[in-house]
């Protein structure tokens, strides 16, 4: 096995002194050496159990044979293309031969090189610590994932054709609902790695987590002070914890390429459609040229000066509060997404080639299955920054306190409407309606008209939102237990989420609704539940975070609610095992044979005929010795029948004299 050796397991473990690294006892197995770059992933009390490698050559016969028999596939077919172009243009077959076969050479190239180079300077390894399982891979950048201890249910391991000829296997984690699936292919001795994922799933399974893990907030980010618009937008009762913001250059460089290809894909529909157009009304190739040019740099001016304006003019800054993970975003306009802490399972990043030369990356949050998630791309020290939520996500500021329902102030700073007869007639006569808002239709035609106009929308948008202008009729609405959309002028259609079934409110804000003061509000509901959308309403970040409010605030209520529940069902059982406890015990600590009452449980003492203890070797009032009872239990009481032994004078645990019956 290529760059693979062997660590040898103790009973005790065996410690690496110089890294800090412990390798308890699981199931032996052929094990290597982390790298420093995996080290340097690993949280500060996190301990790294086992590393493993995957075979090396057994991949790259795997992975490149569907690669590269793809690769010539699609290159013999732009050959041909190639060769016919260029036979028919330069009336040259050796010339159209050459193309062709550079063309296809070109193709594997480009498809082909990934599992070679993979092969030749990749670094893959799977490692388990004392909290999750790690996949750490990379060519040109690195991707780390990793899946919590506490989500797995088992593994198990299948073996491919080639797989087979190495003696190795394919092992797959069966994750709990809500945790992400992963596999580990091409792994040395699956059966043994299969028992030793199940071996430690079931050691942190055993384990105390009482206790939360530590957290020291921001470690090893470079923090920034937050925006005002940022600042806006947090709960009266929200702490800060560090913000950061990603480098405006860097992140410039690394979406020029995506850049490119907008300019490029969008510049040929839109010049090829004007052009036509042009060409088809005047007949004249001249002008179509000239038509189709002018709308090459239009799309050159839109898409170049809106990545202008954002560099110079954007704020985009990274978050996260003793609530929430947040991303606000503010160019021509604002939003704010965010993922409550609750739902983050994990985080990992990838880094990708450019990424790596610029020295960031993208950090993607695991979540709950019925929570959305998040990506934080461009983020300077991506590993430092995974590692941080990670360990918020585990620490005990998730357990925080929020507003009691009763003491929320629900309305502020919102500009609430009267609702109209049709919706007071579908609210349940035992809810609150709390506020009424309806959509600024004006506002919306004129954001999806200049979308349209700079090629950030649909071009058919404002059609629709111009027969909204003129026949919609909707109402938002939200009540004690629920969120309400009551729409239609013709028709109409009631739908509602339940406040339990919120999970957070982000607003989005364009240019267009900036200048009127209103923006769109989305709710992220649970699975099962429809996800809702609050389009141009007044004051969208007051409507946002109070919607979150609520919801949070009912969670939390449910979860004390719970956590009560449980509490007094554990101290009933602890009060009901103490009386049965005190029962069952004689006023000197002796505990009685099962049904024999505690006050039987005396014998009298045989001087003074006082009441003493079945058990005791004196008398307390005389001082008079007691006949003791035997150590050997081979008779029966006659009156409880309690078990005694021959030579004892007095039962043990009812007290009557002479209990063993004369025959």
């Amino acid at each position: 096995m290529r760059d693979q050796q062997s660590v040898a397991f103790t009973s005790k473990g065996a410690t690496d002194a110089k890294n800090k690294t412990v390798f308890p006892q699981c199931t032996p197995m052929e094990t290597v050496e982390p790298t420093q770059e995996l080290r340097e992933n690993v949280h500060d009390e996190e301990e790294i159990q086992w590393v493993v490698r995957p075979d090396a050559l057994a991949r790259l016969l795997g992975r490149s044979f569907g690669v590269i028999v793809g690769a010539v596939v699609l290159g013999v077919f732009v050959g041909g293309i190639t060769l016919g172009v260029v036979g028919a243009i330069f009336q040259s077959q050796s010339l159209g031969l050459a193309a062709a076969g550079g063309a296809v050479l070109l193709i594997v190239a480009l498809l082909g090189h990934r599992p070679l180079l993979r092969y030749l300077i990749g670094t893959t390894e799977y490692a388990a610590t004392d909290r999750r399982l790690i996949k750490y891979d990379g060519i040109y950048g690195r991707t780390l994932t990793s899946v919590p201890l506490e989500g797995v249910q088992d593994a198990e391991y299948s073996i491919g054709s080639i797989e087979k000829l190495f003696d190795l296997g394919t092992v797959n984690i069966d994750t709990d609902r809500g945790y992400e699936e992963t596999s580990f292919p091409y792994t040395p001795a699956p059966g043994k790695f299969t028992r030793a994922v199940s071996d430690i799933a079931q050691q942190a399974g055993k384990r105390d987590t009482t206790g939360s893990q530590e957290y020291t907030p921001g470690s090893g980010l470079s923090t920034t002070e937050p925006v005002a618009g940022l600042e806006t937008n947090l709960f009266p009762d929200e702490e800060l914890l560090w913000v950061i913001k990603p480098d405006k250059t860097t992140r410039l460089l690394a979406r020029l390429p995506t850049l490119v290809l907008r300019f490029v894909f969008s510049g040929a529909f839109f010049g090829g459609l004007v052009g036509g157009i042009a060409f088809v009304v005047t007949g004249s190739a001249s002008i179509a040229m000239l038509v189709a040019g002018a709308a090459l740099a239009y799309v050159f001016l839109s898409v170049a000066g809106s990545a202008l304006f954002a560099f110079i003019y954007g704020t985009t800054q990274y978050a996260a509060t003793d609530r929430r993970v947040i991303e606000y975003d503010g160019t021509l306009g604002k939003r704010l997404s965010s993922v409550p802490l609750v739902g983050i399972q994990d985080a990992e990043y990838s880094i990708g080639f450019l990424e790596n030369r610029l020295g960031i990356g993208t950090v993607t949050l695991d979540t709950d299955r019925s929570y959305e998630g998040m990506a934080f791309p461009y983020v300077a020290a991506p590993a430092a920054f995974a590692r941080d939520i990670s360990q918020l996500a585990a620490s005990d500021v998730v357990s925080r306190e929020a507003t009691p329902p009763g003491e929320l102030a629900v309305g502020d700073g919102i500009d609430a409407e009267s609702p109209t007869d049709e919706l007071r007639e579908n609210v349940p006569d035992d809810q609150v309606l709390h506020w009424v808002l309806t959509p600024d239709y004006r506002t919306r035609f004129l954001s999806k008209v200049v979308k349209a106009v700079t090629l950030q929308g649909s071009p058919f948008a404002p059609l629709g939102a111009a027969s909204a202008y003129f026949s919609d009729a909707t109402e938002y609405a939200l009540t004690d237990a629920q969120l309400v959309t009551y729409t239609g002028r013709f028709g109409r259609e009631f739908s509602s989420v339940p406040v339990a079934g919120i999970q957070d409110a982000e607003y989005d804000i364009d240019y267009v609704e900036s200048r009127f003061a209103v923006g769109n509000v989305t709710v992220d509901t649970d699975k099962g539940y429809e996800g809702f959308r609050l389009e141009t309403v007044a004051n969208p970040v007051a409507v946002a975070r109070e919607i979150s409010e609520v919801a949070n605030a009912a969670r939390v209520a449910e979860r004390d609610e719970a956590a009560a529940a449980v509490a007094s069902e554990a101290a009933a059982a602890a009060e009901q095992a103490e009386t049965a406890a005190a029962d069952a015990t004689t006023s000197d600590g002796v505990t009685t044979a099962e049904g024999i009452p505690t006050a039987r449980a005396r014998k009298l003492c045989v001087d003074c005929d006082s009441g003493i203890g079945s058990l005791s070797a004196f008398c307390p009032d005389c001082g008079a010795d007691q006949p003791q009872s035997s150590d050997e239990l081979t008779a029966t009481c006659r009156q409880c029948h309690g078990e005694v032994g021959d030579g004892d004078a007095f039962c043990r645990h009812c007290g009557v004299e002479a209990p063993i019956a004369a025959e």
